[in-house]
């Protein structure tokens, strides 16, 4: 400031010893008004040196404020990255430990794993031995029952067929007791109660030989025995009708039950079973036959 007054009276000095030597060309009042100009302009500068200093102060101040601001954010910004570094540091460390741990379940579930298929796969290899175990017993059980149905069915059907031909004896010896009671005279009016069973023996027989193996001990002495008894049954003037596989008749002096058949030809009706034989005396019918139509519907 004091510079500038310096260099301003200087000015005015030199100004004024101009003035002296050329009085002739600037007039006093002139120098004093320009004089005037320049105690103005001089109180401007230091009005503005002035608000310049204040206005300097205030930056000052302005930048120490952010000067310690930014200390302040650096101390900030390095507790940060301190605190940054310890959480990293903490999560990184919790990491680990939750990988640790996972690996540790993972083995466990492995081996749990590993120990469940162990089981299962013994069990299912258990499960397949004494299946096939069970599975062989129940097949020589199965044999040996076989065996015994076989040889029990062998053993019925042996005393059946003893039993038959004892029937047949004794059925042949009461028709021959009846033939002779009777003499050579039968009348249409004589009882039949003999007979109609003999004949219906006769045709159950029959049947039972027909679904019998031919290699039954025993089966051929009853065959001859059976044929020895139908001829002394026709001997006594009965015989049996035989309508097996006969076509039916509409009218015909039976009594018919009609089944569905799909190998008997269409639109035609034949008798496929008898259930009662038809048995006739001398010609005429004494009894009616219970048989089984088959059709195809």
């Amino acid at each position: 400031m004091k510079k500038i007054i310096f260099i301003i009276l200087a000015i005015l000095i030199n100004t004024a010893n101009f003035a002296q030597k050329n009085d002739s060309i600037i007039k006093k009042s002139e120098l004093q008004s320009e004089i005037f100009k320049l105690n103005t302009r001089l109180n401007k500068l230091e009005k503005s040196n002035s608000q310049l200093s204040q206005s300097y102060l205030v930056q000052t101040n302005k930048l120490e404020t952010i000067a310690s601001s930014l200390k302040l954010a650096q101390s900030n910004i390095q507790q940060i990255a301190d605190s940054l570094h310890i959480t990293v540091a903490n999560v990184s460390s919790s990491n680990k430990q939750t990988q640790t741990q996972i690996q540790d379940i993972n083995q466990t579930i492995t081996n749990r794993t590993l120990y469940w298929i162990i089981g299962i796969l013994a069990a299912a290899l258990l499960t397949v031995i004494v299946f096939f175990v069970l599975r062989n017993k129940l097949s020589i059980s199965t044999k040996d029952l076989d065996s015994q149905i076989s040889k029990t069915n062998s053993n019925l059907i042996n005393e059946s067929i003893k039993l038959d031909s004892k029937l047949v004896e004794i059925l042949q010896s009461q028709l021959s007791i009846l033939k002779e009671e009777r003499g050579s005279i039968i009348t249409s009016n004589a009882d039949h109660k003999l007979p109609l069973k003999v004949g219906e023996e006769i045709h159950r027989m029959r049947k039972r030989i027909e679904n019998m193996p031919q290699d039954v001990k025993g089966l051929s002495a009853l065959t001859n025995s059976l044929q020895r008894l139908e001829e002394e049954f026709n001997d006594s003037g009965y015989n049996i009708e035989d309508l097996m596989g006969k076509k039916y008749v509409r009218g015909m002096q039976v009594e018919a039950r009609f089944v569905d058949n799909p190998n008997i030809p269409k639109d035609e009706e034949i008798i496929t079973d008898v259930l009662k034989p038809e048995i006739k005396y001398k010609g005429e019918v004494i009894q009616v036959a219970k048989v089984e139509v088959g059709k195809s519907y």
